[in-house]
């Protein structure tokens, strides 16, 4: 029996916190470029943005840079709609 999307989705979201995290990170995993398989083609992303991330922590760990709370971003997001 093939169950939807939002049977799934409704099931998944009454796991624990980490069972979802880890549910996440496979679901990733299974749409993700293949990294490890050798292909031809295959792109790196985690390799391909290890400089920028160091580069933002440098900054923020400076004080260079000031983060945001996610809640006032998402309410600016909001309120463009």
């Amino acid at each position: 029996m093939s169950m939807t999307l939002e049977a799934i989705s409704r099931e998944a979201f009454c796991l624990p916190k980490k069972e979802r995290e880890l549910l996440a990170e496979q679901l990733w995993q299974s749409v993700e470029p293949e990294k490890k398989s050798g292909a031809k083609g295959a792109f790196d992303w985690d390799e391909a943005w290890e400089p920028e991330i160091r580069k933002r922590v440098r900054r923020l760990d400076s004080g260079e840079e000031k983060s945001t709370p996610a809640a006032k971003v998402f309410s600016r997001l909001r309120g463009k709609r």
